[in-house]
């Protein structure tokens, strides 16, 4: 259930990654015990939290848990969240169910294709390419390789 949190370099910028937690939904112990694991094992101020953070079945909203879970992240200045099929599927605007992300200023896509985001400097493209949904050509956003 606990993943170990790495952490990557790139150019100048140090983040953490983690992902895959498949935590169990409605166990907020569970969570608490999983951000402590995080906090003690940090290393950048940026972090990067990749899907899936909830083990859900097709159509289990669990985007009150979500929000719950990052409204407790304080010890990062920068959190980029890329949220996985789990924390998504089976909904009908699984997107809009995550907007309470932007009280906590949780980066995150809010399209169903990947999107540039300028931050500090850095033009960073995240999306959901997942195996459930449409990969999108890269002419549709006008990006030259």
């Amino acid at each position: 259930m606990f993943r170990y949190t790495k952490n990557f370099s790139v150019g100048d910028v140090s983040f953490d990654l983690e992902s895959d937690w498949h935590l169990p939904a409605g166990n907020i112990e569970t969570v608490d015990l999983c951000l402590a694991d995080l906090k003690s094992n940090q290393q950048s101020d940026w972090l990067v939290l990749a899907g899936d953070l909830f083990d859900t079945e097709d159509g289990e909203d669990v985007s009150s848990e979500i929000v719950q879970l990052f409204s407790k992240i304080r010890n990062y200045k920068i959190v980029w969240y890329l949220p996985g099929n789990h924390d998504l599927r089976g909904r009908k605007d699984p997107w809009f169910s995550l907007r309470g992300l932007d009280d906590f200023g949780v980066i995150y896509p809010k399209l169903y294709g990947p999107e540039i985001i300028q931050h500090q400097g850095l033009q960073v493209m995240i999306g959901n390419l997942f195996y459930d949904f449409q990969f999108i050509d890269s002419r549709i956003l006008n990006i030259t390789p």
